[in-house]
């Protein structure tokens, strides 16, 4: 067997990307790849052999060429599948077994596509293609180094990339039969579904609708869990998904999760041909809101930016992606990071963690290093022996939702002016993957507060607030603010301020302490809704007395509360006349209910008053922080030797906003340095 090279044109081999020929060896995985330049770009390509019948083995010719040359073909992206489970396929007269799934691809694709390739004469599909399981020499440690290297450069060099979905089922062929005649109708269209009226099939009432269902089968292949799908399908020049014998554009793809996407932000309402008959509608919303697009959100944001890069922020959204190796967690991403990591398979997660938590630190990222990482959201037994402060990439599955912050903890500035006295004094990984950090200790846990849910699950912010007022809680701001403002993370505090708009938020927020947590004997009973708004500190239940309430509570002015039309209405209608719909109420109490239940968060008490959230495994005499280059407070844990264990960022009360700077530039609090280890 001699090793063919490819050059630009499809058809030919020429000598001028031949930089070697090789001798004829036998199929062994280990012998029968030649090696490849590193410094030629050089790359394997696979030419499928026409078949009579679908169900023909697989036989192929394999060939080198260069990147540098430009050669035409196709690349796949697809799902490896079992390992175990695999069929037999003839590579140059040889046999190999690969999975049944990249098996189905190659069989699909000589079926249904390499037929269908010229046009006028010309061929408009390559007949060569790359396929990493085959063209890539895995047990050559090297090889795959400098190839996963190269990963990105393949498939922007691809002429096409097929996404391959699998085999078809009916679900899968109904799903893209009808994200074909979607997309192309949302193309001619607009992103709206006005002009849909006429399809009759999409507005059943029928539970559940096939051609809805089926779309959310498609969205939940396992094709779209599966990390590398992102670099290859976000460098792709044309791209066509394959299921089956059926295809579709990635135009139309994306149209469909367009639609997706302005549903869950409720930026495409009811179609109007629907009228007041809303029930179908309704449907597809709850179906919208429940796909999970996360992948195709992601690739539409890579794909649509300027340099095809994703931010390190961007990699909280890939945590749920799967890897088999886990070091493929970076760099099945490596061509879209903007950090300086090369593959390398012979060193160890460990070490690649490390050093993406250093490159990313010396990046000035270090509250995204410390966002993902910690004691406090750390799911696994620490598997790799990572130190406290290196996110655990392929552990965390679930980090993001952990993470105390909903959004980045950029937005905030608790490490404003705070001074450094030495140049030596910059965050950075020493030798032994210490982690040094300069800033000020602002006091010591000493208190966490269970769970606020009473026996039957409800959220019961009344207790809740009623152990805080009735604790060591000291500082400057007034309890029920710095309550209202931990939960929400500060994220409506601008908003509230602003003396123009009263967010509706605080009152929906009063309503839930005062009543939320009542059945409907309690809120008959007088005494009982008297008692609680007595221990807020409101005197009375007139109009007058709950203004000044939330004028001394939430720093508004008295003319900025919304004026009611009877001043003789009691509290109760008054925050129900201005929290909204009753719908907006109770999506606010599951919103808080869940910053405990499901993000597994806790309240705590530190020793000098400050109220704060943090991760549910807060203890007493973890230490609270602020850090020179980390934007939001950080819960560190000492040890027994003097140094410290990261636990979590944290969300406090009263020191989001540069009032660390002012403490110690008062000589409260001292700057020093941190050892994280």
């Amino acid at each position: 067997m001699s090793t063919k090279h490819l050059s630009q044109d499809s058809g030919n081999i020429l000598d001028a990307c031949s930089p070697r020929d090789t001798e004829n060896s036998r199929l062994d995985r280990q012998t029968f790849y030649q090696p490849l330049d590193p410094e030629l770009q050089q790359i394997r390509l696979i030419r499928i052999k026409p078949a009579d019948t679908y169900e023909d083995p697989v036989e192929c010719e394999i060939i080198t060429s260069s990147l540098k040359c430009e050669p035409v073909y196709t690349a796949i992206s697809y799902v490896w599948g079992d390992p175990d489970v695999t069929e037999s396929i003839v590579i140059d007269g040889n046999v190999t077994q690969i999975t049944t799934n990249l098996a189905a691809a190659l069989r699909q694709i000589r079926t249904s596509i390499l037929p269908k390739a010229r046009s006028n004469g010309r061929r408009v599909i390559p007949k060569f293609i790359w396929a990493d399981a085959l063209c890539i020499n895995q047990v050559d440690l090297e090889e795959r180094n400098h190839q996963v290297q190269l990963m990105a450069s393949v498939y922007k060099s691809a002429s096409l990339v097929v996404a391959w979905l699998g085999r078809s089922t009916p679900e899968l062929l109904l799903a893209i039969r009808w994200i074909n005649i979607l997309g192309s109708g949302l193309k001619r269209n607009g992103l709206h579904l006005d002009w849909a009226g006429h399809l009759d099939a999409l507005w059943n009432l029928d539970d559940p609708n096939d051609i809805w269902y089926s779309i959310g089968v498609m969205f939940r292949n396992p094709f779209w869990s599966r990390i590398w799908v992102l670099q290859e399908l976000a460098f792709a020049r044309k791209l066509w998904f394959l299921c089956g014998h059926a295809i579709c554009s990635y135009e139309h793809m994306e149209n469909v999760a367009a639609i997706h996407r302005k549903v869950r932000a409720g930026t495409v309402g009811t179609p109007k041909f629907l009228g007041s008959d809303i029930a179908s509608w309704l449907y597809v919303d709850k179906l919208c809101q429940t796909n999970d697009l996360k992948l195709l959100d992601l690739l539409h944001k890579i794909r649509y930016s300027a340099q095809r890069t994703m931010s390190l922020a961007d990699i909280a959204f890939t945590l749920k992606f799967q890897a088999s190796d886990p070091r493929d967690k970076l760099y099945a991403l490596i061509g879209l990071l903007s950090i300086d990591i090369s593959p390398d398979y012979s060193i160890s997660p460990r070490e690649l963690y490390s050093e993406f938590a250093r490159s990313s630190i010396r990046l000035k990222h270090l509250d995204f290093v410390l966002q993902y990482s910690g004691l406090g959201i750390r799911t696994s037994n620490n598997l790799f022996n990572l130190p406290s402060y290196v996110p655990d990439l392929f552990g965390m599955s679930i980090a993001h939702e952990l993470s105390v912050f909903s959004s980045s903890p950029g937005i905030y500035q608790a490490n404003t002016a705070l001074p450094v006295s030495s140049p030596m004094h910059t965050t950075r990984v020493l030798e032994d993957k210490v982690l040094s950090c300069i800033g000020c200790k602002i006091g010591t846990i000493n208190a966490t507060i269970l769970e606020p849910t009473k026996e039957n699950g409800i959220l019961d912010l009344y207790a809740l607030c009623r152990t805080i007022l009735d604790g060591p809680y000291n500082t400057s701001l007034p309890p029920l603010q710095a309550i209202f403002r931990v939960l929400f993370q500060d994220m409506l505090l601008p908003t509230y301020q602003d003396a123009s708009n009263l967010d509706k938020s605080i009152f929906r927020f009063l309503w839930m302490v005062l009543f939320g947590s009542l059945d409907d004997d309690e809120l008959t009973a007088s005494n009982s809704v008297e008692i609680r708004w007595e221990m807020l500190g409101i005197q009375s239940t007139t109009y007058l007395e709950l203004c000044n309430f939330l004028a001394a509570q939430f720093s508004i002015r008295i003319e900025d509360i919304p004026q009611i039309p009877s001043s003789s209405a009691s509290i109760f209608q008054i925050l129900v006349g201005q929290a909204g719909e009753p719908g907006d109420i109770w999506l606010q109490r599951n919103r808080i209910s869940d910053i405990f239940s499901e993000n597994q968060r806790r309240l705590f008490h530190s020793s000098d008053g400050y109220l704060g959230l943090g991760p549910r495994n807060t203890l007493p005499g973890d230490v609270l922080c602020v850090l020179k280059d980390c934007n939001v407070p950080v819960i560190l844990r000492p040890t027994e030797n003097g140094y410290y264990q990261h636990v979590s960022l944290c969300c406090v009360a009263g020191i989001m906003d540069g009032e660390a700077a002012e403490m110690v530039k008062e000589g409260k609090l001292n700057m020093e340095t941190f050892l994280i280890v």
